[in-house]
């Protein structure tokens, strides 16, 4: 589902040149982690992005089949309680594919480099996979793949011709 462009979220008083404007989008972070929960939620407050936070793979599951149209990206933590990433990411899909859903972009947050972990991400249904520790680098240009992204603050001319209230 798209939203308008009308949706775009206000962005903090003060930008660098090279700040992103975001369309106004919903994630869900899946993460059992007291630690990397901080971490991640001081990250996309920074990166003006609205989530929603769950601890375990069962309650994203829930968050997403009890209201499908919510989230425009996933990002699901590998390894945690009740339900781990991989099966939530598993039944996810089949959900979607059960209801004639367009995919969600889920990425997957782990401790694991190695190109067989890299392997099990995707056959489980995710599309990316995020390194830990997540670097605000990292995490805004995976955002940036999957996610639309309204302006750069760099092209100031294209936001003053559409008469942006930011600027």
């Amino acid at each position: 589902h798209r939203k308008p462009a009308a949706d775009i979220l206000r962005t903090p008083a003060v930008l660098q040149e090279d700040s992103l404007v975001w369309l106004s989008h919903r994630l869900l972070v899946a993460e059992d982690n007291d630690v990397n929960q901080l971490v991640i939620s001081r990250m996309l407050k920074k990166l003006g992005l609205s989530f929603d936070l769950v601890n375990n793979g069962a309650r994203a599951l829930d968050a997403v089949s009890s209201n499908p149209d919510k989230y425009d990206l996933i990002l699901m933590d590998c390894e945690m309680p009740e339900m781990d990433g991989y099966e939530a990411s598993l039944r996810i899909r089949q959900f979607e594919e059960d209801n004639r859903l367009k995919p969600l972009p889920i990425l997957a947050l782990t401790a694991h480099v190695l190109d067989s972990h890299r392997e099990k991400v995707i056959e489980k249904g995710m599309n990316d996979h995020i390194s830990k520790p997540v670097s605000l680098e990292m995490l805004k240009i995976k955002l940036e793949e999957y996610l639309p992204v309204a302006a750069r603050l760099s092209d100031q001319s294209d936001l003053l011709v559409r008469g942006d209230p930011r600027l």
